[in-house]
């Protein structure tokens, strides 16, 4: 139902006769989450109405959106488009006749307090879905998402991506069964922003992680031009403007393909275990300068990355021994310490974007563990980025995010803090019949937020075991844990060391 028309002293306060009365009219039980609890940021908007769309069982209202941004409290154009993107996906799978009813957001509006998602037997109003184009493919359709700034499009693909995988996930109970893309994404806005993984962190943590994780139990996995999640960065955007454009196309894994064939179809998404870290195999840092930012700059963050990673090899134990032959190692010249060729031989790639909207600087960093004697699932690469700032020089920025990364290896996980709290909503929906495990260093504020979402839509429970020193972490020093408080994301309420999450999904049954 559409809100009644109100001023514009109105505009943005929560009204409760609207949402009291919408809530009545809906069949579905409602669950209320307060929007400022723990990280308190878009994660809880987004994670939320993904259950309430993926579900399909309850109704939820979110409160005290982002109330204690001080800047900038309540949604944000990124927020409201991913929102709507998800909303928009989830009901076109409801159209297909898998599931009765649809959903639509009530209150969603740049700056709103409070946003409600509630299913009424209808399939939306157009006012609450975004731009959609009809391909001539005919199960095909390109939903399109501009957050109209240079908000993060990475975290566009959060809000959306479980409900597309579904949708795409659904295809192979139809007949006939086919690889051709069943869902495809334009996003537009800001590929490279601030407090959001970069884009470079989907395509070459994310994406192949979560191909791996659709396929792991496939001994004919399809081939790598058609995984069941294809990234493609059309255009990059950076800050102030954005105007980025990545496409992205989901298809159903082959497993689920063959499997319909045969009659015997694979409905539920598998538990995630990730208990054995593997070592690191090689290092690759990617520096690059955009538009008109001069190459001395990415130049600069490739050499203070690198003097930080050779720097941590000699000076900590636990780093140094997360490494694929870790006795093996080499003289450095003019210097007598012993350094890894894993480190000494790490690939640097220094890359000027043209194809961009606007200028910008930054760097990627990412750690490959050797996999080779992975029985299912292998373990994710390790990542961490900077993007450059006037006020903080190249060198620094470098030398940050390599610390990011040294951190994140040395305290002995098999993710990294930015791929932590994205696996929270796949472990939460999976077959229960097995547990999720997941090893990792520090727990993230994000993480924890995450959990505490999941258990209220959900019905799951989380356990959290905390453990000093597991395959080479315990924290770091104290050095490291001050580090670890200013550095950038999730800071406050993260709790140091080594941890195990685990938990016994519901098994949400897609299809």
């Amino acid at each position: 139902k559409e809100p009644s028309p109100r001023t514009e002293s109105e505009k943005h306060d929560y009204n409760p006769a609207l949402h009291k009365k919408t809530m009545n009219d809906s069949s579905k039980p409602t669950i209320e989450i307060d929007g400022s609890y723990k990280e308190g940021g878009g994660q809880i908007l987004r994670n939320g109405i993904t259950y309430a769309v993926l579900l399909q069982k309850k109704s939820v209202t979110i409160t005290n959106i982002r109330a204690n941004r001080p800047k900038s409290p309540g949604v944000r154009p990124q927020h409201l488009a991913g929102m709507r993107l998800a909303v928009e996906i989830g009901n076109a799978s409801c159209s297909r006749g898998n599931d009765s009813g649809g959903g639509e957001l009530v209150g969603a509006e740049v700056g709103a307090k409070t946003v409600s998602f509630v299913y009424e037997g209808t399939y939306g109003t157009t006012a609450d879905k975004g731009d959609c184009r009809d391909n001539d493919t005919e199960h095909t359709k390109t939903f399109v998402a501009d957050t109209g700034t240079a908000g993060s499009i990475a975290l566009l693909l959060q809000a959306a991506f479980l409900p597309a995988m579904v949708k795409a996930m659904r295809q192979p109970h139809r007949k006939p069964p086919t690889t051709t893309p069943t869902v495809t994404i334009e996003l537009r806005g800001g590929t490279n922003a601030t407090g959001a993984p970069q884009i470079d962190y989907i395509t070459d943590v994310f994406a192949p992680f979560i191909n791996s994780y659709f396929q792991q139990y496939d001994n004919n996995k399809l081939p790598a031009e058609e995984p069941p999640l294809d990234i493609q960065i059309i255009k990059r955007g950076y800050f102030p403007k954005g105007g980025g454009i990545v496409h992205v196309n989901l298809r159903p894994p082959s497993s689920l393909i063959s499997s319909s064939i045969i009659s015997k179809p694979v409905t539920t998404f598998p538990p995630i275990q990730l208990t054995k870290c593997q070592p690191i195999a090689s290092i690759s840092i990617k520096a690059f300068h955009a538009g008109k930012s001069p190459a001395w700059i990415a130049e600069k963050m490739a050499s203070g990355a690198m003097k930080e990673l050779k720097k941590a090899w000699r000076d900590n134990p636990s780093f140094r021994k997360r490494f694929l032959n870790a006795g093996e190692v080499i003289m450095e010249e003019n210097n007598d310490m012993p350094m890894s060729p894993i480190i000494n031989d790490a690939a640097i790639h220094i890359t000027h974007e043209t194809n961009c909207i606007g200028s910008g600087s930054g760097i990627f960093i990412v750690a490959h563990p050797n996999n080779d004697d992975c029985q299912t699932l292998p373990c994710p690469a390790l990542a961490s980025s900077g993007l450059g700032d006037r006020k903080s020089p190249p060198l620094q920025t470098g030398s940050n995010a390599a610390k990011e990364l040294i951190e994140c290896i040395a305290s002995g996980g098999c993710v990294d803090r930015w791929l932590q709290d994205q696996l929270i909503p796949f472990m939460a929906l999976a077959d229960g019949n097995q547990q999720s495990e997941v090893v990792c260093g520090e727990l993230t504020l994000h993480s924890q937020t995450a959990m505490s979402v999941a258990e209220q839509m959900t019905g799951c429970k989380f356990e959290v075991e905390r453990v000093l020193d597991r395959d080479g972490g315990g924290g770091g020093d104290a050095g490291d844990r001050k580090q670890e408080q200013d550095d950038a994301y999730g800071e406050t309420g993260r709790i140091v060391g080594g941890h195990i999450i685990r938990c016994r999904g519901v098994g949400f049954a897609y299809a």
